[in-house]
C-alpha cells in the first residue's frame, strides 16, 4: 500500500505528496505493519524529524501511531462486506387463527 497525501499531482506518477507535510517528493521508506510492506512517501525534512536517532530506519512512536491509524482506516478487508448464502430461502408458514364456524342451521331454526 502506498501511503501519501493527496495533492494536485497525477495519481499514477512517481512523485506523491509527503505523508506529513504534503510537499511533492519521490523519497520513499518501506514500513512493515501487520505482515505487509507499505511504501511511505516522506520528504527529506520529515524523514529526519520522524526517524528515531538511536535506532536507524525506525520511526518515532507518535509518527508510528499516526501511520498505523492511516493504514488501518484505508486497508480493505476482504470479508468485511456482508456475505449472502447461496442456499434457497426458508419459507416460513404462519398459521392464521381459526375462526369458529357457526353451527349449521336447520329448517326449524329459520321458521
Amino acid at each position: 500500500m502506498n501511503v501519501f497525501t493527496q495533492t494536485h499531482l497525477p495519481k499514477d506518477g512517481w512523485i506523491k505528496g509527503c505523508f506529513v507535510c504534503s510537499r511533492p517528493t519521490s523519497n520513499i521508506k518501506s514500513y512493515n505493519y501487520k505482515e505487509k510492506v507499505n511504501t511511505v512517501f516522506l520528504c527529506k525534512n520529515c524523514e529526519k524529524q520522524n526517524i528515531n536517532s538511536t535506532v536507524p530506519n525506525i520511526f518515532i512512536y507518535s509518527f508510528q501511531e499516526k501511520l498505523n491509524r492511516y493504514i488501518n482506516e484505508n486497508t480493505l478487508e476482504p470479508f468485511k462486506a456482508r456475505t449472502y448464502s447461496l442456499d434457497p430461502p426458508i419459507i416460513r408458514r404462519y398459521h392464521q387463527p381459526k375462526i369458529p364456524t357457526p353451527p349449521p342451521q336447520t329448517l326449524d331454526d329459520i321458521v
